[in-house]
């Protein structure tokens, strides 16, 4: 009975020892051999030697990106999700340090920077331009000091990516399309050319059609066109003429020096409030009014 009672014991004891050190044990891990299924994202370069652990992506969701002093920003749209591990002799500073820059290198704007005198173990950055808004968190997890089982520190690395998804920009009308419409009408009309309001200034969006509009002319070295501002009739008669002769101004400008059309190809003209196409007591029919016309010289 004695003999039982102390195996029983023993058997006890192990089981214990298992729960209480079990967690310990695990902290001698190796590195993953080889990348779990997923894809990396194009943008954030994962660490040398890493390997992919989980990959998710969804179309829709939000995610919440740290902030400094505890804040937090909500962001809504395409998710992706990716983590890693790392084994290597390199700290979590130096980590967080290469991500950081890294985003000020391809212009992102870190919006909770590394802070060495309260090690944290999230970056968060974000990249918004015209035609993209992105945010990402990028998470360090080093386990309270885990190695793995040759003595070499054992790294999680998180990437939290939501790109928030914008009205993409439709181009109008393509250069062949362009071509078809002045060769079967002797003008093209478009509403895809925006400008500030009240202003003569391009805005980004328009770039697209713009550089159409520079393909047409440099693959018909012999067209000649007289680019027409109009305006719907809000405000006074004569700074509507002046702005849509200024914004015709302006898209000759891009094309010489965007696309380098000839000057001498390109002639400009303003009609104000003077020539609608629709009805002025309508958004919609001011929306049309609101163009620039492409017309074929002969």
């Amino acid at each position: 009975m004695k003999k039982v009672s102390r195996l029983v014991l023993i058997f006890a004891v192990l089981a214990v020892a298992t729960l209480v050190f079990g967690w310990g044990a695990a902290r001698a891990e190796n590195c993953a051999a080889s990348d779990e299924a997923g894809s990396d994202i194009p943008y954030l370069t994962r660490f040398p030697g890493s390997h992919r652990l989980e990959y998710k992506a969804e179309e829709y969701n939000a995610f919440s990106f740290a902030l400094p002093d505890g804040e937090q920003k909500s962001v809504e749209g395409k998710y992706v999700h990716v983590k890693y591990d790392l084994c290597g002799s390199m700290s979590k500073l130096q980590i967080m340090r290469n991500y950081e820059n890294a985003f000020k290198s391809k212009g992102w704007k870190i919006m909770l920077p590394v802070d060495p005198a309260n090690l944290g173990w999230i970056v968060t950055a974000q990249k918004s331009d015209a035609s993209q808004d992105i945010w990402a968190g990028v998470g360090v997890d080093d386990g309270s000091g885990w190695t793995d089982d040759s003595g070499k520190n054992l790294f999680w690395i998180s990437f939290d990516v939501i790109e928030v998804q914008k009205l993409k920009q439709q181009i109008e009308l393509d250069e062949s399309q362009m071509k078809k419409d002045l060769d079967a009408n002797g003008k093209v009309v478009l509403h895809g050319i925006n400008f500030d309001t009240g202003k003569a200034t391009i805005k980004p969006e328009s770039k697209p059609l713009l550089d159409e509009i520079g393909k047409l002319l440099n693959n018909n070295p012999e067209l000649k066109l007289s680019i027409e501002g109009h305006t719907d009739n809000v405000g006074n008669k004569d700074a509507n003429q002046k702005l849509s002769e200024a914004r015709a101004a302006s898209v000759k400008d891009y094309l010489v020096k965007n696309s380098g059309v000839n000057a001498s190809r390109l002639s400009t003209k303003g009609f104000g409030d003077t020539k609608p196409v629709a009805d002025n007591g309508t958004d919609a029919g001011k929306a049309q009014n609101r163009r620039v016309e492409l017309v074929k010289i002969k």
